[in-house]
């Protein structure tokens, strides 16, 4: 699920008309259809972003990949509070259709 079709402002998440996950989650038990959910963040480089919200792709205090020019990962407090609050609204759409 793209996050970014989701959330086009930082706070704001609308699960609502052709965002609707609950009616797709809904239409494809009532049509017997499995499916794997891909949450995120980071859901395919063929998407916007990779399904990262442009809002959060602008922030340029956060680093999205946790990469600094070394290459070696590191923890970034802030993205993964961005992190969070997406799955705070997606996880109990697919709870509830698990």
């Amino acid at each position: 699920f793209h996050w970014g079709f989701h959330s086009a402002r930082r706070g704001e998440y609308d699960f609502t008309g052709n965002r609707d996950v609950d009616a797709l989650l809904s239409l494809c038990e009532r049509l017997g259809l499995y499916v794997l959910a891909a949450p995120g963040p980071y859901i395919c480089a063929e998407t916007s972003g990779g399904g990262f919200p442009f809002w959060l792709l602008e922030d340029r205090a956060v680093r999205i990949r946790h990469m600094a020019t070394t290459g070696v990962l590191r923890y970034d407090e802030a993205f993964m509070d961005a992190c969070a609050e997406w799955y705070d609204h997606i996880v109990p759409f697919l709870a509830r259709h698990e």
